[in-house]
């Protein structure tokens, strides 16, 4: 069996390219976060927004053209959809990470990667089944 007879079956899994996205853009955003939490010294839940819209402005492209090709929506559709549940990614995310690292008293880059997790479920099921449903 060749490589290549492994991984065309996996990269037909919209749930593959999906992690690959994710794994992507959760590098930007936690590494993105670090930068901005430690050295340029921006409070933790205002570090958490930029990464988050960092990432998601990354993920939409990345969504659009590798993981989610096809949509039912018009494109205006399918950007305010996007952009409505991005938002809601970002209230969970925040509350997360403030409760993780707040109330419960963990590891604020640890909150933030248990946040990140978290949210991916979010993210993937209303990008699949709503956002760019076809």
């Amino acid at each position: 069996m060749k490589i290549i007879d492994i991984v065309r079956p996996l990269l037909s899994s919209s749930v593959f390219r999906f992690l690959i996205v994710g794994v992507i853009c959760s590098a930007i955003e936690f590494t993105s976060f670090t930068v901005f939490v430690k050295s340029l010294a921006v409070p933790y839940l205002t570090a958490n927004i930029l990464s988050i819209v960092l990432a998601i402005c990354i993920n939409y492209g990345m969504s659009r053209t590798f993981v989610f090709q096809a949509s039912q929506h018009k494109k205006q559709t399918e950007i305010m959809y996007f952009i409505l549940f991005s938002g809601m990614a970002i209230l969970l995310n925040q509350f997360i990470i403030w409760f993780l690292a707040e109330i419960i008293v963990i590891n604020l880059l640890i909150s933030k990667v248990i946040a990140i997790i978290l949210v991916a479920v979010f993210n993937y099921l209303t990008k699949k089944k709503i956002v760019f449903k076809n």
